[in-house]
């Protein structure tokens, strides 16, 4: 079974949350987020001793205070000086997961990405990336079981500029 396919399955039993599916082309190369696929999508999600950690959407949407965004029932479109990013979540009191779909290359969202991360036991992922991203060693202790034999051993980003180095690294 190819790699992406078990993350995918690692993703659906790991989180209760279903998100949409996307078969949007790009319009242009920024939409490719790294290049890699037409349909790149990163994930977060939080957990506590192998299940769902939750946490405050109001948080999470601190990482976006300084952006416009507009708001549909799952999906929150934030405008970066690089171009729009869709956060696609539960838009509830708590959250545990998050998708972002067709990423941009963009300081800006990194930025909040990192700050997302700074919220909770969260690790960040992509279907076609080389490695997982934690801030925390402790984090891996919370994940379920399987998840990282399926997304790889996860790198370490203890600041902004590292995970930002490390957005780029793992699709070389």
């Amino acid at each position: 079974m190819k790699r992406s396919n078990v993350i995918l399955r690692v993703v659906a039993e790991s989180t209760k949350h279903r998100f949409p599916g996307f078969c949007d082309y790009a319009q242009n190369d920024k939409e490719l987020g790294r290049g890699k696929s037409m349909s790149t999508e990163w994930y977060l999600q939080a957990h506590s001793y192998g299940d769902e950690q939750f946490i405050p959407f109001a948080k999470i949407q601190s990482a976006f205070s300084t952006y416009p965004t507009g708001t549909e029932t799952t999906c929150l479109t934030v405008t970066l000086p690089e171009g729009d990013v869709d956060f696609y979540m539960d838009l509830s009191d708590e959250i545990s997961s998050l998708m972002i779909s067709r990423p941009i290359e963009s300081n800006s969202l990194s930025r909040i990405i990192y700050e997302i991360m700074q919220s909770g036991r969260f690790i960040f992922f992509a279907t076609d990336a080389n490695f997982p991203i934690i801030l925390h060693p402790e984090v891996i202790e919370h994940l379920p079981e399987g998840m990282l034999d399926a997304l790889g051993e996860p790198k370490v980003a203890d600041s902004p500029e590292v995970f930002s180095r490390l957005l780029q690294e793992m699709y070389e």
